[in-house]
């Protein structure tokens, strides 16, 4: 699970133009994921950009 994580996340980062909001969605995979494996009940993640 992190390891997928960290992955995305150094995907991202490679291609050189990411921003903040750039690495939203691959927290929010992490935080569904871990819901559903750990507590066993699914989350939804709502991300908000302005």
């Amino acid at each position: 699970m992190i390891d997928t994580y960290i992955q995305k996340i150094a995907s991202i980062t490679k291609r050189g133009d990411a921003r903040e909001e750039s690495y939203y969605s691959a927290l929010a995979a992490l935080l569904e994921e871990f819901s559903e494996t750990k507590r066993k009940k699914k989350a939804h993640v709502t991300i908000l950009l302005h």
